[in-house]
C-alpha cells in the first residue's frame, strides 16, 4: 500500500500512473501470492486499492466493481462450456454402448434362430 500511495501522490499522467502501479507495486504482492494464504486478504487489498484509486482521482466513487474484472466471469463461462462438452460427450458414448449392446443381442438372437432351425 505504500509504494501505491507513493506513486499516486506523483504529478503523473493517468496512464503513467497505473503503469507505475503495476510495475512498482503488483510486484511485491505478486512475490508472495504462492507463499501466504491471501484467500481474505485480497478483499481487503481490493477495497483499499479501489478507496485510494478513488481519493487520488483515478477511479469514480460510483464506478461498477465489476466491470475491473472482467476475466472472473469469462473463466465462469468457459468452465460451464466445457462441462456441457463433456456431458454432451458422456451420453454420446452411453448412446453408442447401448447401440453396439442392442446389436450384439440382435447377432445372438439371429444366431441361437439360426442354430434351432
Amino acid at each position: 500500500m505504500r509504494r501505491l500511495r507513493l506513486v499516486l501522490g506523483t504529478e503523473l499522467s493517468a496512464k503513467n500512473k497505473i503503469q507505475a502501479i503495476g510495475s512498482l507495486a503488483v510486484p511485491v504482492l505478486k512475490y508472495s501470492f504462492g507463499i501466504v494464504n491471501w484467500h481474505q486478504e485480497v478483499q481487503k487489498l481490493d477495497w483499499k486499492t479501489r478507496k485510494l484509486l478513488t481519493i487520488h482521482g483515478q477511479h469514480h466513487p460510483k464506478a461498477d466493481v465489476d466491470s475491473l474484472y472482467p476475466y472472473g466471469k469469462i473463466i465462469i463461462i468457459i468452465i460451464i462450456i466445457i462441462i456441457i462438452i463433456i456431458i454432451i460427450i458422456i451420453i454420446i458414448i452411453i448412446i453408442i454402448i447401448i447401440t453396439i449392446i442392442i446389436i450384439i443381442i440382435i447377432i445372438i438372437i439371429i444366431i441361437i434362430i439360426i442354430i434351432w432351425r
